[in-house]
């Protein structure tokens, strides 16, 4: 699933020429490309769930009633105005293997690693320009991260880099946003350049807030510490928040981060 969300991210709607994208979810688009949608002329118009001699009722399976299988004299259904609908092949099939076996085990039958992230979030990244498509994303990825570790997700700008496919710049400046819109905090973890390979220090640790938590004007963010070794060293290992001395004694030592 990351792939697909590289993929979308990283094509612009408006490209064009050889391998060139021009839509998401038509034809020859980038879902189309990828096999996760395939155009098809049958659908489901009715369900049930399965109930067992006993009136017990399993919501875990489905049983769908396609067009093709009713009977179209009887004229209850209507012939469809569309042709052709777009068939969500990964959402019911993991794999090609998984499609010809007929197992369903696409996404809509593996939720217990998805996330879910509120219509009124979209609207509001769309809404305001300095957040956009690519803070969208972020916050996104950062929600389902949040979920995957059952909490904070630390990674450092490096990761995030390759986890996102956000290059550093349009990364920290994302990352800045969200937190000013109060949509994510930050841990601002103190950083310590060029540290030995023996010695570790806690990465900046992201967590998403709730859709009524988002502010509409810009607040002020925190700026992320940033310690010399001498400094660190002089601490046994300690941060700078951990000991106001050391900030009053070593600002010559010390600056700032914007993330």
């Amino acid at each position: 699933m990351s792939d697909l969300l590289l993929t979308i991210h990283n094509t612009s709607p408006d490209s064009r020429g050889k391998e060139g994208k021009s839509y998401i979810t038509k034809k020859q688009g980038i879902l189309s490309k990828l096999g996760y949608l395939r155009k098809e002329g049958d659908y489901p118009i009715s369900y049930d769930y399965y109930t067992d001699e006993y009136g017990n009722t399993d919501y875990n399976f489905v049983d769908w009633h396609m067009y093709s299988s009713q009977n179209r004299l009887t004229g209850v259904f209507d012939k469809p105005r569309a042709k052709m609908i777009n068939f969500p092949v990964r959402g019911i099939y993991g794999d090609e293997q998984s499609e010809r076996e007929n197992e369903v085990t696409g996404y809509f039958y593996r939720f217990e690693n998805t996330t879910e992230v509120d219509i009124n979030t979209f609207i509001f990244c769309m809404k305001h320009s300095d957040i956009g498509v690519v803070g969208f994303y972020l916050y996104s990825f950062i929600k389902s991260m949040n979920s995957y570790f059952g909490g904070e997700y630390n990674s450092p700008i490096e990761q995030l880099v390759v986890n996102t496919g956000i290059k550093s710049t349009k990364l920290s400046e994302a990352i800045t946003t969200l937190e000013a819109h109060n949509m994510i905090t930050n841990s601002h973890s103190t950083f310590v350049p060029f540290l030995s390979q023996d010695k570790s220090i806690p990465a900046n640790g992201y967590r998403t807030l709730n859709r009524t938590q988002f502010t509409d004007s810009r607040r002020e963010v925190e700026v992320r510490k940033v310690m010399s070794q001498a400094a660190y060293e002089r601490t046994g290992g300690r941060y700078l928040y951990e000991d106001s001395s050391i900030e009053e004694n070593d600002d010559d030592e010390l600056n700032d981060l914007p993330f």
